[in-house]
C-alpha cells in the first residue's frame, strides 16, 4: 500500500464510523479535576516507570516524530510525551498539557483517537 491508499482507507474506516476525517474529534467525556487527581495518583508507580523508560527512549531518538501517551483502562488520558511538535501547550521538555492532549480527556473508539 502507498501512502494515498493508507490514507483512503483510513478516511473511509471514518466515515463507515460515522466520523468526518476531516475534523479533529470532539472529546466531551472527561474527569473532573477530583478524579483525575485520584486516577494520577492510583497509577503514580506506574507513570513513574513509564516515564523512567520513554524517556531513555525518546533521549535516543531525538527529533523523531513520536508520542507516548499513557491512559488509564477506560482510555482516560493520564499523562503524554514526545516531541514538542505535537502540542503548542506544553508543561516541560516532551511533557503535554493541553488541546486534544489535555490530561482527562478519554479517547478511544468514540473519539477515533487510537489507543495501544
Amino acid at each position: 500500500m502507498d501512502d494515498r491508499q493508507i490514507i483512503a482507507a483510513f478516511n473511509a474506516h471514518y466515515r463507515q464510523r460515522g466520523l468526518d476525517p476531516a475534523k479533529f474529534p470532539v472529546l466531551s467525556k472527561r474527569y473532573t479535576k477530583e478524579e483525575l487527581e485520584e486516577r494520577l495518583s492510583f497509577y503514580k508507580e506506574y507513570i513513574d516507570i513509564i516515564l523512567f523508560f520513554v524517556n531513555k527512549f525518546l533521549s535516543t531518538i531525538q527529533g523523531t516524530p513520536i508520542l507516548v501517551t499513557v491512559t488509564d483502562q477506560w482510555g482516560y488520558l493520564l499523562e503524554c510525551y514526545g516531541e514538542p511538535m505535537f502540542s503548542r501547550g506544553h508543561r516541560g521538555a516532551g511533557h503535554y498539557q493541553g488541546g486534544p492532549l489535555q490530561r482527562g480527556n478519554r479517547h478511544g473508539l468514540s473519539s477515533a483517537v487510537p489507543a495501544v
